[in-house]
């Protein structure tokens, strides 16, 4: 146990506890940064229209297919072989077992990339919505 008997002593702990609370900030700076680098790419959304609609209608027909349904409006080749995301209760255990120990480290990617690719209703099926809700 350290006494802090003199003014000095005091000032000396007072300046070790507030060079490791910016250690920690500094820290945290880091990981925040070192994640959004690795998430953010140099990918640019095509210009041509022609291929903007291409692009959302792939995104489109992945959601589809991860709810178990098929866009009704597209006559690509591909629609007649997608099959709908099933998943066996061990595998839905596992990816929920990930997504919890990722959301207990603070880390939502998994979930959230999964809000944003299939929908809400497809990451509560595969993550449970308490997760969704959690990662949110």
């Amino acid at each position: 146990m350290t006494v802090l008997d003199t003014p000095e002593k005091r000032a000396a702990a007072v300046e070790q506890w507030r060079g490791a609370q910016e250690a920690a900030r500094r820290h945290r700076i880091k990981q925040v940064r070192a994640r959004t680098e690795q998430h953010e790419g140099d990918w640019q959304a095509p210009s041509s229209r022609s291929v903007q609609r291409e692009v959302e209608a792939a995104f489109a027909q992945v959601g589809d297919v991860a709810n178990g349904g098929r866009r009704q409006d597209q006559d690509h080749a591909a629609d007649d072989q997608a099959a709908p995301l099933k998943l066996s209760e061990q595998e839905l255990d596992g990816l929920r077992a990930t997504a919890w120990g990722q959301l207990v480290q603070g880390e939502t990617d998994l979930i959230t990339g999964t809000v944003n690719v299939m929908g809400s209703e497809a990451a509560a099926h595969i993550y449970c919505a308490d997760l969704v809700r959690c990662a949110r």
